[in-house]
């Protein structure tokens, strides 16, 4: 909100179609060790840039005394924040939609909303893609999480 305040486009401004906030991996798969990172991508409209995330984000989680261990990592393949939170740990990357309004209907399984979406944000959008692909196509979520869970043990105890 506040970059759209600053940018004067408040016209372009809604509470339920800016911006969606969504999480994958293997918090989102429920297959996560103790003290795994939550992996989360903040899904905004092409009126916010990374450098928005970057400058009134990160400032604002400076100003929270409920953040943590707060880290900008601007020069990655994917750029993300690094935080704590409510003792999680959170890596927030950014992706940019070339959208004023995020769909009603959205699916970032959808293909079509990649079209003139830069690589970062495609890069941002595959983990959100490949663990919504994976909730869709898998009959029993309860055998893979234990699968996935035993592997992720296994390749721990071997370093």
């Amino acid at each position: 909100k506040r970059t759209h305040e600053r940018k004067g486009l408040m016209d372009h401004y809604t509470e339920n179609n800016t911006y969606q906030i969504r999480t994958f991996g293997s918090y989102r798969l429920d297959v996560h060790l103790p003290g795994a990172d939550m992996d989360t991508v903040v899904i905004v409209t092409r009126n916010v840039d990374r450098t928005d995330m970057f400058e009134d984000l990160y400032v604002h989680f400076q100003g929270r005394s409920d953040v943590k261990d707060l880290i900008k990592v601007e020069e990655a393949r994917v750029p993300v924040i690094k935080f704590q939170m409510d003792e999680f740990e959170f890596d927030l990357a950014m992706a940019r939609l070339s959208y004023n309004q995020i769909p009603d209907d959205f699916d970032v399984t959808d293909d079509r909303h990649l079209k003139n979406v830069d690589q970062q944000s495609v890069t941002s959008l595959n983990g959100v893609r490949v663990t919504d692909t994976i909730q869709n196509l898998v009959p029993t979520m309860k055998t893979l999480k234990f699968c996935i869970r035993a592997l992720k043990l296994w390749a721990k105890r071997r370093g």
